[in-house]
Parts: structure tokens; C-alpha cells; sequence
């Protein structure tokens, strides 16, 4: 059975995909030969929604920065 996400991770993945630029990501997943997934969002665009969300967000528990970490990690994009 697949555990849910972290409600941390939910959050900033929504985010991400709700800012999403189709054709700059598949330019990207061209360029990267296909073999990864990407949001689109440029560096300048992705940093200022970060840091929006890290100042609306409390930090999670310490004890769930491993997960958080391995969630994000084996994402798609």
C-alpha cells in the first residue's frame, strides 16, 4: 500500500504544478534526452515561489525531514 505524502511535500508540489509551463518543460525533458520529468519553471520563477512558501509555512518537525527529503527526492519532475 503507498503511504500518503507528507503534508509539507503536498503543499510545495502543488505549487510547483500549479505554475507549471508546459512547453518549457518538455524543451527541457528533450534537452535532458527524455529521461526526467519537469515542472518548466525557471530558476528566478522557482526560487521566488520557495521562498513565498517557506515564509507562509512553518518548518516541519525535524523528525520528518528524512521523509520530506525522500519524498521529494523520488518525485517524477
Amino acid at each position: 500500500m503507498k503511504m500518503a505524502l507528507h503534508p509539507y511535500v503536498k503543499k510545495i508540489r502543488s505549487i510547483f504544478a500549479a505554475n507549471r509551463e508546459q512547453k518549457r518543460a518538455q524543451g527541457a525533458k528533450a534537452y535532458m534526452r527524455d529521461q526526467f520529468e519537469f515542472f518548466g519553471i525557471t530558476t528566478p520563477d522557482r526560487r521566488k515561489l520557495q521562498a513565498d512558501f517557506f515564509k507562509s509555512e512553518p518548518l516541519p518537525p525535524i523528525d520528518d525531514a528524512d521523509r520530506i527529503v525522500r519524498e521529494l527526492w523520488a518525485m517524477r519532475e
